[in-house]
């Protein structure tokens, strides 16, 4: 029978963005356990906020026996300091743990723990968020919604959800480049009205894992802005997505057919411009054309491309316009682009406004 510690300790107040034990909360109603936030998971602003007003409600912090040592270096503590804030309670038989196959099945107050941000702070509003994002260069609220979602996936549909469910949990718990690309094309889809579970983890992993042939070639290729690389080293860069594909094999991943063509797809263009087979229009995985949007619009406005950085809002003016920069693609299908635009649009509004009277 699983033991826990309940702790009269205000973790509240810690500066740590993250802990290495999971928090459990106690509610003494039910007598039940469940998982608030796992170990090495962000404990974000809105987080804090929500912690204390579970426990305001009368929820205990617990921590496993197994993890109570961890607690006490991490947070500092003395073992008489820990003595007198804890005290050992043996978990219920049907102690409720938190897992991808149970998500579906947690009653009204469960839920309000596992997915308290949503409760706490209303639907997640996309547009909003992803402005934010972006204003303040900053992903991590949609990184983390991200990975609420697809933790509560199901996670026996396919090898490939289970697999994004793994990756969600593992690797969504900071603000990467590689994040970035792989919850923004995910949003990107779902805002385009792909629904379907196995759609969203097919284009979430292959976010997560399509520039990984990078990683077997030279070091300045990933290092040179792509414009000025030599010949010889553009033809190896163009590779990029073919060593990729070759590692997911090497490695036993089992993924999709269409995970594996997204990946294979996402340098194509809807002119025929792209690469490695010039395909157009509709002749190329739509899942590929999301993640090579948006996998292109960061990597140009982070300077990846030209070797300088370019304004987010500039570069979302000149695809609303179909207005050409040096290095920037328009090739994506239009509904593609119109959704990006959309996305931000008003944001751009508002930036053209501000800058229009600071010219006056």
């Amino acid at each position: 029978m699983e033991k826990f510690h309940l702790m009269d300790y205000e973790i509240i107040e810690a500066k740590e963005q993250m802990f290495p034990f999971d928090i459990y909360l106690f509610n003494p109603a039910n007598q039940k356990y469940v998982l608030f936030l796992e170990a090495n998971s962000p404990f974000t602003t809105d987080m804090r906020k929500i912690y204390a007003l579970l426990l305001s409600k009368g929820n205990k912090l617990a921590v496993k026996d197994g993890q109570q040592l961890t607690f006490q270096r991490s947070m500092e503590l003395s073992s008489e300091e820990i003595e007198k804030s804890s005290h050992a309670v043996s978990a219920p038989s049907n102690e409720q743990k938190v897992s991808h196959s149970e998500n579906n099945k947690t009653n009204q107050n469960e839920s309000f723990v596992i997915n308290p941000l949503l409760k706490e702070e209303g639907e997640f509003n996309l547009n909003q968020e992803t402005v934010q994002a972006f204003d303040q260069d900053d992903f991590m609220r949609i990184i983390f919604q991200v990975r609420k979602e697809i933790m509560s996936f199901p996670f026996n549909i396919s090898p490939t959800v289970s697999l994004a469910i793994d990756f969600a949990q593992k690797l969504l718990t900071e603000d990467t480049k590689t994040n970035r690309v792989a919850c923004m094309s995910f949003f990107l889809a779902k805002f385009g009205g792909i629904a379907d579970i196995n759609a969203l983890c097919d284009l979430f992993v292959a976010g997560i894992i399509h520039q990984t042939g990078l990683t077997q070639l030279e070091l300045d290729i990933s290092r040179t802005p792509i414009l000025d690389l030599q010949e010889k080293k553009q033809r190896a860069f163009r590779r990029t997505e073919g060593l990729t594909q070759h590692l997911v094999k090497k490695s036993g991943l089992e993924i999709s057919d269409r995970c594996i063509k997204t990946i294979l797809e996402s340098q194509e263009r809807a002119d025929g411009s792209g690469y490695p087979n010039m395909k157009r229009k509709d002749h190329i995985e739509p899942l590929a054309l999301i993640l090579g949007c948006i996998n292109h619009i960061f990597e140009f406005c982070d300077g990846r491309i030209t070797g300088k950085k370019t304004s987010i809002w500039t570069t979302i003016r000149c695809l609303e316009n179909r207005t050409s920069l040096p290095g920037l693609d328009l090739q994506f299908g239009e509904q593609v682009i119109d959704n990006v635009v959309y996305l931000i649009k008003k944001r751009v509004a508002e930036k053209t406004d501000l800058e229009e009277s600071k010219v006056a």
